[in-house]
């Protein structure tokens, strides 16, 4: 579902926000995506996944974490 809101130009099922200019973003305006469904956004599911640098994860094996390095 939430592909389907990234990518299809029909936008009947989103709200149709946008944000403020982002400083950080070199002023761009940016869609803030927000369903139209019974259930509101938490009808997307939209899941991803952000995996830490290598260092940080390094660091806590260090530390006495076993288990916790970039290669375990």
């Amino acid at each position: 579902m939430y592909c389907h809101l990234l990518f299809d130009q029909d936008k009947s099922n989103d709200w149709n926000y946008d944000t403020v200019p982002q400083k950080g973003c070199n002023n761009r305006i940016m869609s803030a995506l927000r369903a139209r469904y019974l259930g509101g956004c938490s009808a997307i599911n939209g899941t991803l996944i952000i995996r830490g640098a290598k260092a940080d994860y390094d660091r806590i094996a260090a530390l006495g974490n076993p288990g916790w390095s970039w290669e375990d």
